[in-house]
């Protein structure tokens, strides 16, 4: 009796840390533009602005040091609630159809059908990118020749603090070679 108590919650254990260690599909991502907030995405933080993830709130923290004028602010923000609706809209439409795709592969579903709704999935995702890169064009529009290029250099001088200046091996570009992984740099 003991023996197969223990063998059970042996069992159990296992089960449980391999649950952990490997949650398959569950809350995972297939591919660009599905997550909420991407690099030049959109999400609750603001739109948009470029490739390099200029977001309108950012772009509105910064009025002051481009020179955004009242006009320019108030088109901004309308930019913003209009992509906004426009791109929560489309997400559902693409969590939909992922979903979908996700059921015919669970399912014994004809090849057919599963390549329809693969189709389907990468039409929606092609125009999700196309959507987030007219409003991209459209905040660029709002922003004269000057706003931009002084945009584009306090991004550039900013660019170390939002985390980008870090090779792929965990150091800062500006951290010598032999310094240790993560040195000079703040705990969590």
């Amino acid at each position: 009796m003991r023996r197969s108590l223990f063998f059970t919650a042996v069992t159990i254990l296992i089960v449980a840390s391999v649950a952990v260690a490997n949650p398959g599909q569950r809350g995972q991502r297939n591919g660009p533009g599905d997550g909420m907030c991407q690099r030049g995405d959109t999400g609750p933080r603001g739109g948009g602005f470029g490739d390099g993830g200029m977001r309108i709130g950012m772009l509105l923290a910064m009025a002051d040091e481009i020179g955004l004028d009242q006009k320019q602010k108030g088109q901004l923000i309308n930019l913003h609630q209009q992509f906004g609706l426009q791109r929560i809209e489309m997400k559902a439409g693409l969590d939909k159809a992922e979903f979908n795709l996700q059921h015919l592969r669970m399912t014994d579903a004809s090849e057919g059908a599963v390549l329809a709704a693969m189709d389907e999935v990468g039409e929606l995702r092609t125009e999700m990118q196309k959507i987030r890169y007219q409003h991209r064009q459209k905040v660029k529009d709002v922003l004269t020749a000057e706003q931009t290029e002084k945009l584009t250099v306090l991004m550039k001088e900013r660019r170390p603090m939002n985390g980008q200046g870090f090779r792929g091996d965990g150091q800062r570009q500006d951290d010598p070679p032999d310094a240790p992984r993560g040195a000079g740099r703040r705990g969590w």
